[in-house]
């Protein structure tokens, strides 16, 4: 079902990561290799700009010069989230923040200590005032090399852990970082490493793409069996139709010393669309919004920013289950929990929603908007076929996902 592909990639890059690590300590730090500090290997260390010397009015979403932040870092690989440009005058004044390909930029307040490796067709960028950039000496260290050292190393997060400042935010400070320890082998056994590396990215990226198909599979068989949210085989139906309207209430179903599990919008997990965990109240204890009671099978729609999907089945047991009211509570009636999940996930689903949402920062939708919403409708005996479908794919991924775990118990085994 939808979701269940993130997870199994999320699950999946778990072990290749830890394939890697393994490696790491058997190639690099079992070996009796000098130990050296980000000072020492660094021809050149600097800190951003303090935060007057840039001000978001005068950052734009294109320009000539990137303005590199803590996002692009905080993943511990290259990416970019948000774009922010600054014009050639504004440039002029922080031309000594320039970065080049190759360099490494760490992230120095609030999740500290990520790190990221500038690539080589990367243009023009600055540093703003929450990172630091280094430029490694190559002939002494490789920059991709000194990254995965930063992810890597126990020495590393230990010394980052042990000097960190700040009472109420994480900080660090130039001096910790250049005064980091890690291990530093010759540049030969460096590249062995990092083709090791190459491989493993190689593997995920091929995963992804597999489990992507089998995603492009259930959204081709969907189509095929009961059409598009535009052009539906059997019309169209509110979701409201389908569901359950009777939720009930906590302050109908519990008294006040009873004990409830809460789920509240960060219960879920937006990658796999899993519930994590849930919080234990006694119910005159509990958060205002813990009102709605919940069942398994139930679907969670947050109301909340309904572009990032936030969406999961209740699959926990139990009877004292209650969600926070920034949720619709979908409660299948004539549908099948599935097919709603798939119908409700779609991206015209998603688009229709956001267009009916109020508030700039947060956007946000009511349950009366998502119960008007439609959806494709779709016979029950169809819907049975279409549920297989899903549970099949699924099982699909989670043997694909079994046989990378067998094959990094084998690798790890024959190192």
């Amino acid at each position: 079902m939808v979701g269940s592909s993130a997870s199994v990639v999320k699950a999946a890059n778990e072990y290749f990561d830890t394939l890697v690590k393994s490696r790491f300590i058997e190639m690099i730090k079992s070996r009796d290799y000098p130990k050296r500090t980000i000072g020492e290997v660094c021809s050149k260390t600097r800190v951003g700009p303090f935060g007057s010397a840039l001000h978001k009015y005068e950052m734009s979403s294109d320009g000539p010069v990137f303005v590199l932040g803590t996002d692009n870092a905080v993943r511990n690989e290259f990416a970019v989230d948000e774009e922010r440009y600054i014009s050639l005058e504004k440039y002029a004044e922080l031309e000594r923040y320039t970065v080049s390909p190759g360099d490494i930029i760490v992230t120095m307040m609030g999740t500290i200590g990520r790190s990221a490796v500038i690539p080589e067709d990367f243009h023009k960028s600055i540093i703003s005032s929450h990172l630091c950039c280094l430029t490694a000496n190559s002939e002494v260290v490789l920059p991709h090399y000194l990254q995965k050292s930063m992810v890597l190393d126990y020495e590393v997060n230990g010394h980052l852990e042990a000097n960190k400042k700040g009472s109420i935010m994480n900080g660090l400070n130039l001096k910790i970082i250049k005064s980091i320890p890690f291990t530093c082998p010759p540049i030969d056994v460096q590249n062995q490493f990092l083709e090791f590396v190459r491989q493993v990215d190689k593997s995920k990226l091929l995963f992804q793409q597999m489990v992507s198909k089998y995603d492009e599979l259930v959204k081709s068989r969907f189509i095929e069996m009961f059409g598009t949210d535009v052009n539906p085989k059997y019309g169209h139906i509110k979701v409201g139709e389908v569901v359950s309207k009777k939720i009930g209430r906590v302050s109908k179903q519990f008294s006040t010393d009873s004990i409830i599990q809460y789920i509240d919008i960060a219960s879920i997990d937006k990658d796999s669309k899993r519930i994590l965990n849930t919080t234990e109240y006694v119910v005159s204890e509990a958060p205002s919004r813990a009102q709605q009671c919940v069942e398994e099978g139930d679907i969670l729609l947050s109301n909340v920013r309904p572009n990032l999907k936030t969406i999961s089945i209740v699959h926990l047991p139990g009877s004292n289950l209650v969600c926070s009211t920034g949720f619709s509570v979908l409660r299948c009636e004539s549908y099948l929990p599935e097919y709603l999940l798939v119908a409700i996930s779609s991206d015209l689903f998603t688009e229709h929603l956001m267009a009916k949402a109020t508030g700039s920062s947060y956007p946000a939708v009511t349950t009366k908007d998502v119960m008007n919403q439609t959806i494709p409708a779709a016979p029950l005996e169809l819907q049975n076929q279409f549920s297989d479908f899903v549970k099949q794919v699924d099982k699909s991924k989670s043997e694909i996902l079994e046989g990378i775990k067998r094959l990094k118990l084998q690798q790890i085994a024959e190192q």
